[in-house]
C-alpha cells in the first residue's frame, strides 16, 4: 500500500502539517476554506484511493469507499495528531518517494489493509 505510505509520508513535510494546523485553526472564522483543504487532503486521497481498491479488487464503490475511509483512518493514528501537536519531527524539504520504505511502516499497513480486507487482500 504504497499511496497510503506515502500519503503518511508527506504528512512529515513541514509545509503539509503546517497547512492543516492553519485549516484547523481557522475553521470557525473560514469553514469553507476549511472544508476545502480538508477536500483536497483528504477527501481527494480517500477517493483515489476507493477507485483503485474498486478496479484492483473489484470492490462495489460504495464498498471501496467506506474501506479506504476505514484505511485511512487506522493508517493516519496515531501519527497525525502526533503531527499536529509537534510531538514528531516534520521535515523541511518534500519527501523524496524513494525513500518511503525507511520513512514509512509499509508492513504495518499492508497489516492494517488485511484486518480490514481479510478475504478480499
Amino acid at each position: 500500500m504504497r499511496y497510503c505510505g506515502r500519503f503518511v509520508q508527506l504528512l512529515h513535510w513541514s509545509a503539509a502539517a503546517r497547512m492543516i494546523r492553519l485549516g484547523i485553526a481557522e475553521a470557525d472564522r473560514l469553514p469553507d476554506l476549511a472544508a476545502g483543504l480538508y477536500d483536497v487532503l483528504f477527501g481527494t486521497t480517500a477517493a483515489d484511493l476507493a477507485a483503485y481498491l474498486t478496479t484492483a479488487l473489484d470492490l462495489t464503490p460504495g464498498r471501496a469507499e467506506a474501506i479506504s475511509h476505514e484505511l485511512f483512518g487506522l493508517v493516519l493514528h496515531p501519527t497525525l495528531p502526533r503531527l499536529l501537536f509537534g510531538l514528531e519531527p516534520l521535515v523541511d524539504e518534500l519527501p523524496d518517494e524513494s525513500t518511503l520504505a525507511s520513512d514509512v511502516d509499509l508492513d504495518r499497513i499492508r497489516r492494517l489493509l488485511r484486518e480490514v480486507l481479510p478475504a478480499e487482500a
